[in-house]
């Protein structure tokens, strides 16, 4: 299981991290809420005919509740809250570092909810995981001078994915990953809907919208996502968050290369920093198993 862990890990990381620079171009071309209803249902839609065809597991009684509730929670809070925050104004890079703090609020919850030990192992990796999110943004950051009120909203999405991993680590105990995560997505649409009943649905610019929003939904509607929740699965939330302390340098490099957003020393020094704080976090949870 080592090797499989081992080889979802950098997919997860990549495919998480692409969804800033798209999301920085689609939600422009549209509005928050329809670049959320068309991910989630199209994401919805394949996962869940894939699973049927696999006949993958479904979770029955009140498994199929919880699934929903991850869903809400760690998708439609998460991108209600961080497709908000873009659209009003909040660099990616800002809402790249807040969202990245997942393995910090994490950590703390876990150490409440799930009684899960803060090892001196553990605080090693949060503490690297933080300075190499804060050297990847630190010239961006201090370039913005002042964090905007809109920031708040990227906090919403912080919080969505936090504790919907540590609630499916709690509750969420049968059927698969692609079930779980078919269930929990179409879920989501309830929090998208809220939202385009104040925001509106519509499209400015249908090319920029239709090509980004496709790849939104394919890297992190589908292979981001799901790797995910089966990370979680196999090695706890607090392990899993462990991605987020690279994710942030690896959107750099993307939006260098799609945006033409320079790469910098702290960049690099991020890189490295997060590549080390993932490794003690998994060499972590697996002498635990």
């Amino acid at each position: 299981m080592g090797t499989s862990v081992l080889l979802k890990d950098p997919i997860q990381a990549i495919s998480f991290a692409l969804g800033f620079p798209f999301g920085t171009l689609a939600v422009p071309a549209s509005t928050p809420a329809t670049v959320m209803l068309v991910r989630f249902t199209v994401s919805a839609v394949i996962i869940g005919a894939i699973a049927a065809a696999m006949k993958l597991p479904w979770p029955r009684g009140w498994q199929m509740y919880h699934a929903a509730i991850v869903g809400i929670v760690s998708q439609g809070f998460q991108f209600l809250g961080v497709y908000i925050a873009l659209d009003h104004g909040v660099p990616p890079a800002i809402a790249a570092l807040i969202v990245a703090m997942n393995p910090v609020l994490t950590a703390v919850v876990a150490t409440k909810i799930l009684g899960e030990a803060l090892s001196s192992r553990r605080v090693l990796a949060l503490g690297i995981g933080i300075a190499a999110i804060f050297c990847a943004f630190a010239e961006r950051l201090f370039g913005v001078g002042a964090v905007p009120v809109a920031a708040l909203w990227a906090i919403v999405g912080l919080a969505g994915i936090s504790l919907g991993g540590i609630y499916q680590q709690r509750y969420l105990h049968s059927g698969h990953s692609m079930t779980n995560y078919s269930i929990g997505v179409a879920a989501a649409l309830v929090p998208a809907g809220v939202l385009a009943l104040f925001t509106g649905v519509e499209v400015s610019d249908w090319h920029t919208f239709g090509i980004n929003t496709a790849l939104i939904v394919l890297f992190n509607g589908l292979i981001s996502s799901v790797l995910y929740m089966m990370c979680i699965k196999q090695g706890g939330a607090a392990a899993t968050s462990m991605l987020f302390g690279v994710i942030p340098s690896i959107a750099a490099v993307a939006s260098w290369i799609m945006l033409g957003q320079r790469l910098d020393v702290g960049i690099v020094a991020g890189l490295v920093l997060g590549a080390l704080s993932c490794y003690l976090g998994y060499t972590q949870s697996r002498r635990k198993r």
